[in-house]
């Protein structure tokens, strides 16, 4: 027999400039965080840590202690969040349908009347050296600006990536790689298609700190008529034509919507549907969920922060999961739900009042999302409440009992999550 139930979210206190969660995931959505929106196009972390995360709702900003939004209402051009990139002035630069400016104090939008009905609507946003920023167009066009001019420069059907190294701008398009220098385009492309039978789809390109492109999509090989394969393959391209093919051994097929993210020497994959690959010199490995590492399988956005976090995320309007951080040694973030620091172990608090007539609360906390069972028995051992089954993203939670249906007596009360449980007694006199 059910109870009359109160849920909510508590404070909690903080305590610890860092807080260690035991788990290797947490999650921040809008249940349970200020970040607008579910929907997530882009994160990106600064030279601070702060983590960056456009939305379909604004732009968010999270430093480890608080949030602060941005929004049509304080200074974006529109909500559509979908690019971000920093100057080497600190300044933050977005990419929402024009190219906005944050300087810390106030935002300054940039757009050019002759292109309103071409707006900037590809995830693709960079800043070299000398502090151009260059962007895609709604119709592939590579546009550059100063600060001061907006500069056409050419145009490339299906540009998946575009990356600066030593003010050279490399870019990917949906099969090649082409290197754009002083105004010079070189095809840089992996080729190995001399019978017309091998063709490399590009996802995604990243340069790591020596300069070297890290390739990564599919080969398509044709069979006899119209049947062909599927091969996840990464390449390390140095200088413009020597590739070299680096084996992922992991047990994973190439899905639509690869995303790549280098840590240092390791080499993060995304695959939807899959989860999360860790690939390194010697070794290859799959977080996903099966495996208790993260929430969805899906991974189309992944920024990695200070703390060797992995923010991720999913990349289109159909999965609309909010952002997950996972760490394979334990997430290790200044964390706060709403302002307040999350907890790093389970716990249940006694109930109060106790003795009670005939409302209680009962408090308890969870470090990472969990499903939760919290139940109430009698003396006998008889299940005479289910106050709460079902998941929690981590954070303190307080549930009100109402106890007017039952007798004077000793009762027990019970949480379950994961491998942990716990039972304490509350005492109802009336």
């Amino acid at each position: 027999m059910n109870r009359l139930t109160k849920i909510s979210l508590v404070i909690l206190i903080p305590n610890l400039l860092f807080c260690q969660i035991g788990s290797r995931i947490m999650h921040f959505n809008t249940n349970n965080s200020q970040i607008p929106s579910d929907v997530i196009y882009c994160i990106e972390v600064d030279s601070s840590n702060n983590k960056w995360i456009g939305t379909d709702k604004g732009l968010a900003k999270f430093d480890g202690k608080k949030w602060t939004n941005y929004s049509i209402a304080n200074g974006l051009f529109r909500n559509k969040v979908l690019a971000i990139a920093f100057d080497k002035n600190g300044a933050t630069w977005i990419v929402d349908s024009v190219l906005s400016k944050y300087d810390g104090v106030k935002w300054t939008n940039y757009s050019e009347p002759k292109y309103l009905n071409m707006p900037y609507n590809s995830r693709q946003l960079v800043i070299d050296d000398n502090n151009v920023k260059w962007l895609v167009r709604s119709n592939s066009s590579l546009v550059s600006f100063n600060d001061t001019v907006f500069t056409d420069h050419l145009f490339l059907s299906g540009i998946r990536s575009i990356k600066c190294f030593e003010n050279d701008l490399w870019i990917a398009t949906y099969n090649k790689i082409y290197k754009y220098s002083k105004g010079v385009l070189t095809d840089c492309s992996w080729d190995k298609n001399t019978n017309n039978n091998i063709v490399l789809m590009i996802d995604d390109m990243q340069i790591d700190a020596k300069g070297d492109k890290w390739v990564l999509g599919k080969i398509m090989k044709y069979g006899p008529g119209d049947s062909f394969t599927e091969e996840l393959h990464l390449f390390q391209l140095r200088g413009i034509d020597d590739y070299k093919e680096i084996n992922v051994t992991c047990d994973v097929k190439y899905s639509y919507g690869l995303k790549l993210e280098l840590e240092n020497d390791i080499k993060w994959i995304g695959v939807l549907h899959y989860g999360l690959v860790k690939l390194t010199n010697s070794s290859c490995f799959l977080y996903n969920h099966a495996n208790d590492s993260l929430l969805t399988n899906v991974v189309g956005i992944i920024a990695v922060d200070k703390q060797r976090n992995k923010w991720v995320s999913a990349t289109n309007d159909w999965y609309n999961m909010g952002v997950s951080v996972f760490n394979e040694n334990g997430v290790v973030v200044t964390s706060v739900i709403n302002g307040d620091y999350l907890p790093s172990l389970y716990s249940l608090e006694q109930n109060y009042p106790n003795p009670f007539n005939p409302f209680t609360k009962i408090s308890f906390t969870i470090p990472k999302y969990s499903h939760v069972t919290l139940k109430i028995f009698d003396v006998l051992g008889k299940e005479i409440s289910t106050l709460v089954d079902k998941g929690y993203t981590a954070g303190k939670y307080e549930v009100e009992f109402n106890g007017n249906n039952l007798s004077t007596g000793i009762y027990f009360y019970t949480l379950t999550s994961d491998n942990y449980k716990e039972t304490k007694k509350l005492l109802l006199i009336k």
